[in-house]
């Protein structure tokens, strides 16, 4: 059993009072801080990395493999910025979402190169 202190008369009370059952003062609530989801951070990271080098590729470069491989890797970022946006986590919702653009970039990159 947790207890804490009131914030208007001192006294112990349990963590979960709403207001001191002693003198009636409302407690400050304490709500968990809701951290950014695993898979936003991942999302955005991996686009950045897959834009950076499939924009670093001179076009006279692109072959099967370079193509094959920006289309698998741009699927990445995708995957992970629609599974970021599903969850319930609004913190970093805007790196989810640049993620999942970078993907789409990074797709159609190597869609246009075939």
């Amino acid at each position: 059993m947790n207890m804490i202190f009131c914030r208007g008369c001192g006294k112990q009370i349990h963590e979960t009072a709403q207001s001191c059952p002693h003198c009636g003062a409302t407690q400050m609530s304490i709500t968990p801080k809701q951290g950014m989801h695993w898979a936003t951070t991942t999302s955005f990271i991996s686009g950045i990395i897959v834009f950076v080098m499939l924009s670093a590729i001179p076009d006279e470069q692109w072959d099967t493999d370079t193509t094959l491989g920006g289309f698998v890797l741009g699927v990445i970022p995708i995957a992970f910025g629609i599974y970021s946006l599903t969850q319930k986590s609004k913190t970093g919702r805007w790196m989810g979402i640049t993620g999942l653009c970078l993907g789409i970039v990074a797709v159609l990159a190597s869609a246009g190169n075939m």
